[in-house]
């Protein structure tokens, strides 16, 4: 039996090698998302904490520093307004790379099933080679008695 060889082998590793771009490209996009949903949970546990200070100091506070702490929530709540669109837009970029990763593996699955059906085709060829040879001693050997 000789050696197969996959005519198409350089475009499936290629194929492989965009599907792993694609993996890291998804995996870097959820870490940014994981990133953007942490900053966010921060500035709302820090405009909770701040509202829970201003309540405390509203019984016995003066009206300058209500002032303060209601423009540093006002400060607090157009962080987090902008750091919602960070997210929103990082979960776009995540279902992005998510699609491109989903395209990537059907392409290289393809490939893939080209290429056990080749194999098994070959498969098939050399099995006929060998039964012609046997199929040829056999009648070398019974034309010899």
């Amino acid at each position: 039996m000789g050696n197969y060889d996959f005519r198409l082998q350089n475009v499936l590793n290629f194929k492989a090698s965009t599907e792993t771009e694609m993996v890291s490209k998804y995996n870097d996009a959820k870490q940014i998302l994981r990133n953007a949903e942490n900053v966010l949970i921060d500035y709302n546990k820090l405009k909770k904490k701040i509202e829970n200070e201003k309540n405390n100091l509203s019984m016995s506070g003066r009206i300058k520093d209500l002032k303060l702490y209601n423009q540093y929530i006002d400060q607090i709540k157009y962080q987090i307004k902008k750091q919602k669109e960070h997210v929103k837009n990082a979960e776009v970029k995540v279902e992005s790379a998510k699609e491109e990763l989903i395209e990537a593996s059907k392409d290289k699955k393809i490939f893939q099933k080209l290429k056990e059906k080749d194999y098994n085709r070959y498969l098939e060829y050399e099995k006929k080679k060998e039964e012609i040879v046997v199929d040829e001693i056999v009648t070398y050997i019974n034309s010899n008695n």
